[in-house]
């Protein structure tokens, strides 16, 4: 059986409800025989009383057991879970609108309609505030309490203020509910776009403004990481640091702007060889390059160097008005790191092979020979 993905902000509604209506559990247990008996209901109707508050007590008591095993009854079937909350929440909607019902259709109990008219306020209000998040719920439940005495007052009574009156609270209710239910779905949609607005941040923050590729501060975490994955998993991990051939003088007879934009197209070609998933491609630093590759061996590495350096200098980059063939030197190292290793080696292998690369003049792959450590 596949179960169904959780949307979490669906999720959050829904415990939000289950936890704004755990006031109106202890309400409607405790406060009903508290109200509706010094009312005199007691006295007219004794039987009816009993088992009015024995109702209400039973079903605050499910809801009670249903809340305290929300979470992990939403869990294992959201579904079912909130059916079961909005059928006992009804229950309670449903018993109280009989009563109400009751007192304004009996002549015997007209007494009782002055405080059965504020407590209907009091809980309808209440109703609508604690549901809110699912407001069709909500709206329901209102309805569930109201229409009922409505409809006595109409056709039963004929009492046409009081029917009036009671829709226009109704409405009332309603329309007030509606408006709190979109500023509160209003806030769900505000943090989502702080967090997108945050996520964007934390991507720029990654990337170098100038190549669009990985920066230095992105590598250094995530070298970290990949590092000690390598150490944990028993596995080579191998680093290639790419220069750029005499980037001063291209700047220097060139200018900047054709400097930064040779770096672009250097960077382009450095992160087309990147292909896994796993490769990590930076500039890391001035016209310095890395690529660091996991569960890579040696030879591997120094294959990908060797592509990478013909690939840079048969790509001729072009301007509008110069062509020029920009050629880099690498340096590789690999090692297969254990506890205690120091991460900085593998830069430092890497950093040694390429200056060897560059004094034995440039647009050259040379190859650190140690996999370990001595």
């Amino acid at each position: 059986m596949i179960k169904s993905v959780i949307n979490p902000i669906e999720q959050r509604i829904d415990k939000d409800l289950s936890d704004r209506a755990l006031i109106g559990v202890f309400i409607y247990a405790v406060v009903f025989p508290l109200v509706f008996f010094p009312l005199g209901l007691n006295q007219l109707r004794p039987e009816l009383s009993w088992v009015l508050a024995t109702l209400m007590l039973l079903i605050s008591s499910v809801r009670l057991v249903h809340c305290v095993y929300f979470d992990s009854c939403y869990k294992k079937d959201t579904k079912l879970c909130m059916l079961l909350f909005k059928s006992f929440s009804l229950g309670h909607a449903i018993v109280l609108s009989a009563y109400f019902a009751l007192v304004m259709y009996d002549d015997s109990l007209q007494k009782l309609n002055t405080g059965t008219f504020i407590a209907m306020g009091g809980i309808c209000s209440g109703a609508i505030m604690a549901l809110t998040p699912r407001i069709k719920f909500a709206l329901l439940n209102l309805g569930t309490l109201i229409i009922p005495c409505i409809f006595i007052a109409l056709y039963y009574k004929q009492n046409y203020a009081i029917a009036f009156m009671l829709m226009v609270y109704g409405v009332y209710i309603a329309l007030i509910g509606v408006r709190t239910n979109k500023e509160y779905l209003r806030a769900f949609s505000i943090e989502g776009e702080l967090n997108q607005q945050r996520q964007e941040l934390e991507e720029l923050n990654k990337v170098d403004p100038l190549t669009h590729i990985f920066n230095r501060g992105h590598f250094n975490t995530t070298y970290d990481l990949l590092w000690y994955q390598a150490i944990r998993y028993n596995k080579p991990i191998s680093l290639l640091l790419i220069d750029i051939d005499h980037f001063k003088s291209i700047n220097d007879n060139y200018g900047h702007l054709f400097g930064d934009k040779a770096l672009k197209h250097v960077a382009h070609i450095i992160d087309q060889a990147g292909q896994r998933k796993t490769d990590l491609v930076c500039r890391f630093g001035g016209e310095e390059f890395a690529m660091l590759l996991t569960d890579t061996e040696l030879s591997y590495a120094g294959e990908i160097a060797e592509k990478l350096r013909v690939a840079i200098q048969q790509t001729v980059f072009k301007t509008q008005y110069v062509s020029l063939n920009i050629t880099a030197s690498i340096g590789v190292a690999t090692m297969l790191p254990v506890r205690g290793d120091n991460a900085n080696m593998l830069i430092e292998m890497a950093d040694v092979a390429l200056y060897q690369a560059k004094s034995a003049g440039r647009n050259k792959v040379c190859i650190h020979p140690k996999r370990h450590k001595d």
